[in-house]
């Protein structure tokens, strides 16, 4: 959850601000935003304010299917490659295609774990072994 003044700047009293509320349990992820919701509500009634608030979307979470995982972890030990199982909270095409098919996805370490940023950089080394399991697992599906 972040706050962000309109001018970038931490010691001004902003004008407007942005929550991004993401959780993988989407009852959790909701208190959240009842709960912001009521304390907008507290303090436009105690300093006398208006606060307008505005739900952009509460789409729910994405979960990847079971025997896809597997598969990939399969793959992964197969290739000797180390994994790490792991839950991303950003949206990815995964959230919508999942509506339709199963899904999951396969992600490469990036330098410093930097990610959608231009100084992002992934070795070849890495682009490869990522290539490597994903070839194994699409087999593996398709046998």
């Amino acid at each position: 959850m972040r706050g962000i003044s309109r001018r970038g700047q931490q010691h001004s009293i902003a004008r407007t601000a942005h929550y991004d509320v993401r959780d993988i349990d989407r009852e959790r992820r909701d208190r959240v935003l009842t709960a912001l919701e009521a304390a907008s509500n507290e303090v436009s009634a105690r300093r006398g304010v208006a606060i307008a608030t505005e739900l952009v979307n509460a789409d729910p979470p994405t979960v990847c299917d079971p025997a896809i995982l597997a598969a990939l972890e399969a793959s992964a030990i197969a290739a000797g490659k180390s994994y790490k199982k792991m839950v991303a909270r950003a949206y990815h095409d995964s959230s919508f295609v999942s509506c339709i098919a199963p899904t999951a996805m396969l992600f490469i370490p990036c330098r410093g774990g930097v990610s959608h940023r231009p100084d992002e950089y992934a070795s070849p080394e890495w682009i490869g072994g990522g290539v490597h399991v994903l070839a194994r697992t699409l087999a593996a599906l398709a046998a």
